[in-house]
C-alpha cells in the first residue's frame, strides 16, 4: 500500500476506495500532524506500480522518438524487422554465432559487446537484427545502422542536409543498444576510422552495448584500415572495439546462393 497516495477530496469521500486492478478495498488512514488529525486515502500497491509503469513507458517513448527523430535512418530497416532467432536456419557452421547472439539477449543488460564476422550473405545481419528485435520488444531502445549509411548521413549534413554531425552521433551514442552493420564495407579513411573511434569510445564510457557485423576478422580490419591510416592507429581503434567484446566467426556460406 502506498501511503503517499490520494489526499484532499478523496480523503473526505465516504465511499470505499477499491483498487481497479486487484479489487482490494483500501481503507483510509488517519494521522496526527502538529496536533491535528489528517485523513489520507492511500492507493493500492497495484495502482502505484501501474503509475510507475506508465511513467517509464512514456519516458521510453519520448526518448526513442527523440533519438530516432535526429536521424531517420536509425529506424530499423523494413528488411530486418522480421528477423528473429526462430526464423534463422541454424547449421553446424553458424551455430557458434547463433549461440553468441542468443546469449547476448539472455544476459542483457549485462551482455558483452559482440562482433560477428564472416563471409558476406551468411546471416550475420539477420542475427544482429534478431538481437535488436528481441530486445526492442522489451522496451530497449535499439538503433540499427549500416556503417556506410551512417557515414553518408553525416556527410550530407555538411552540404545542408537535415541535422548535424553532433546530433546524429548523439542519437547513435544514446541508444541502449547500437547495431553497427557491415563495418569495413565503406572506403577506409582517416575520417571513417575517426567516427568509428568516437562512437566506440563514447558508448564504452557510458556502458552502452554495441553489436558489430563485418566481413572481416579483427586482424583483417586492422590491415584494411591500416592502409589508410597506418597499422598503429588502426590497431588502436580496432583494439578498442574488441576489448572486452566477444568475437565470434559465422562460418556459414552465402545463403543467397544456396541451392
Amino acid at each position: 500500500m502506498d501511503l503517499t497516495g490520494m489526499v484532499g477530496q478523496a480523503a473526505f469521500d465516504t465511499a470505499e476506495h477499491v483498487c481497479p486492478y486487484c479489487g482490494r478495498v483500501v481503507p483510509k488512514q488517519t494521522y496526527t500532524v502538529l496536533g491535528r488529525e489528517v485523513t489520507v486515502q492511500p492507493i493500492c500497491k497495484c495502482e502505484a506500480e501501474a503509475d510507475d509503469r506508465q511513467k517509464r513507458e512514456m519516458e521510453i517513448r519520448e526518448r526513442k522518438s527523440e533519438i530516432e527523430g535526429k536521424y531517420s535512418a536509425l529506424k530499423s530497416s523494413p528488411k530486418y524487422r522480421g528477423c528473429s532467432f526462430d526464423n534463422f536456419e541454424v547449421t553446424i557452421a553458424n551455430k557458434a554465432a547463433y549461440q553468441a547472439a542468443s546469449t547476448f539477449v539472455a544476459t542483457w543488460p549485462m551482455s558483452q559487446d559482440l562482433l560477428i564476422y564472416g563471409d558476406p550473405g551468411n546471416g550475420k545481419s539477420h542475427l544482429a537484427a534478431a538481437i535488436g528485435n528481441a530486445l526492442a520488444a522489451d522496451d530497449v531502445i535499439v538503433v540499427f545502422a549500416a556503417y556506410v549509411d551512417l557515414l553518408e548521413a553525416i556527410k550530407a549534413t555538411y552540404n545542408g542536409g537535415d541535422g548535424s554531425e553532433a546530433a546524429i552521433l548523439d542519437a547513435i551514442c544514446r541508444a541502449d543498444l547500437l547495431i553497427l552493420d557491415d563495418l569495413g564495407v565503406e572506403r577506409p579513411s582517416e575520417y571513417t576510422l575517426d567516427v568509428l573511434f568516437r562512437i566506440t569510445e563514447r558508448r564504452g564510457r557510458n556502458f552502452r552495448r554495441t553489436v558489430y557485423t563485418t566481413n572481416y576478422s579483427p586482424p583483417e580490419l586492422v590491415i584494411r584500415y591500416g592502409k589508410a591510416v597506418g597499422k598503429v592507429e588502426a590497431q588502436r581503434v580496432i583494439g578498442r572495439i574488441i576489448e572486452g567484446a566477444q568475437v565470434v566467426k559465422n562460418d556459414g556460406e552465402d545463403r543467397r546462393f544456396a541451392t
